[in-house]
């Protein structure tokens, strides 16, 4: 490659330069102006089947709900989805009621239903309950909201820090002990609140029943 670029006479090497240069200025144009999961819409102004506001833009912009707050909120809210209960233990890397704030912003800003949070509760998050129910009223749905890491199996504030640390997302593969240890807590979060969960479940239940 080298030899072919010196072999060039200096008025096509200039040539050369500049289509790098200007090839080099488009892809940093797309990157600094691209909206992320902005993707063409195949639909558009072509199948006049298809509902208005699935043909009628140009292009869509979708985002991985795990990627947008970590846990698919998103795909449970809604008239259309009409989910009455939504049972959410939060295995997720940040501190607890991070990623149930970032669904109600999201519910709040794409206006859909989402039920009341006190947001005393978040004084707590540092050493959170092991199950918290956020009761909805009409159209929101219900949400039992579990943490991994709780008052039931850390002593304090600094256990659960040392318990998040020691179990992070971005590390080497877990050993089989640090495997069955994680095990054993997500089964006892669920055994120590199957009262409220059945509880929850009837109450979900009843309110269909009504619907």
């Amino acid at each position: 490659m080298i030899a072919a670029v010196e072999d060039m006479d200096p008025s096509q090497r200039k040539g050369g330069f500049i289509d790098i240069a200007k090839l080099v200025g488009k892809i940093l144009w797309l990157i600094w102006y691209w909206v992320w999961g902005t993707t063409e819409n195949f639909l558009y102004q072509q199948d006049r089947t298809a509902p208005t506001y699935l043909s009628s833009n140009e292009r869509f912009h979708l985002m991985d709900a795990g990627l947008l707050m970590n846990v698919p909120y998103p795909a449970f809210l809604g008239d259309k989805r009409d989910i009455d209960l939504i049972i959410a233990p939060d295995y997720s890397a940040g501190k607890a009621f991070e990623t149930l704030t970032l669904a109600r912003h999201y519910a709040a800003e794409v206006k859909k239903p989402f039920p009341e949070i006190d947001d005393k509760i978040l004084k707590e998050r540092d050493w959170p309950k092991d199950c918290y129910v956020f009761e909805g009223k009409k159209k929101e749905p219900t949400i039992v909201y579990m943490p991994l890491f709780n008052r039931r199996n850390c002593k304090d504030a600094e256990e659960v820090k040392a318990k998040m640390d020691e179990f992070s997302t971005f590390q080497r593969p877990y050993n089989k002990e640090q495997i069955e240890s994680l095990l054993e807590i997500v089964k006892a979060n669920v055994k120590n609140n199957k009262g409220t969960l059945l509880k929850e479940i009837n109450k979900a239940v009843r309110r269909r029943e009504k619907k």
